[in-house]
Order: structure tokens, then sequence, then C-alpha cells
């Protein structure tokens, strides 16, 4: 029980996460954050991915075990497409083009981590009524 609820949490907080993401690197935004002048805080998501890969998942119930390692694979996206925003924004320069396929990505996870989100809430619900959750 413990554990599927810890798990809800996490997924709501990845989810919470693309969207700050999602939110704060935009087009109007690009410059400031290629000067520096906008930070985008990065340790919230190594956080969320630390605690996405201490999740036991011969732990679980089964019917988790397959949405949990989605959660794991979209957020690792998202992280992986903002790692790459960054790099590109810490480039020389401040007439860098605004990363369209980068930004559409975490677009993407961001979608995916809401699905999962949901899924993983069903999922759980579910064995909480079921009593398959001690």
């Amino acid at each position: 029980m413990d554990m599927a609820k810890t798990l809800n949490e996490i997924a709501r907080n990845s989810r919470r996460y693309a969207d700050y993401i999602f939110d704060h690197v935009n087009r109007e935004r690009w410059r400031d954050i290629c000067t520096g002048r906008i930070h985008i805080d990065v340790t919230e998501g190594v956080r969320l991915d630390k605690a996405l890969d201490e999740i036991p998942l011969h732990a679980l119930p089964h019917d988790l075990v397959g949405e949990t390692m989605i959660l794991r694979s979209n957020f690792r996206q998202l992280s992986e497409a903002l790692i790459a925003i960054m790099n590109i924004a810490g480039s020389s320069g401040i007439d860098i083009p605004f990363p369209n396929i980068r930004m559409q990505i975490i677009d993407e996870q961001r979608d995916s981590l809401i699905i999962c989100e949901n899924k993983l809430n069903q999922l759980i619900s579910g064995l909480l009524a079921s009593r398959e959750l001690p």
C-alpha cells in the first residue's frame, strides 16, 4: 500500500514537473533562458528520475510493473529533451533558434505522463478495492 501511494505521488510529481518545464521553456522566454536571465530548475527532475529508478519493480503487484516502466521511460525521454534544450541554450550566442522539435518531444512526453498518472491511479484504486494491496 505504501509503495503504491509513493508510486502514485511520483507519477503526479512527474506530470507536474513536465507542466513546469512546458510552461517555463517557451519561445517568448528563449532569449532570457539563453542569456541566463531566466533559470530553469532541473534539480527536481534529477530527484524524480532517481526516485523512479529506486522503485523496486519486483516488489510491486504485477499490474503496476508495466505502467511503472512506461512512466520511467516517458520521464527519461522528457529529461533527455530538456538536457538537450539546456545544452542548446548554453551554447555561445543569443541568436540560437528556438528548439521546436525538442519542445514537441517535451509536450508529447507531458501528455504521456498524464496518461500514465491516470492509468496508475485507476490500477491502484482497483487493487485497493480488491484488497490486493496490503
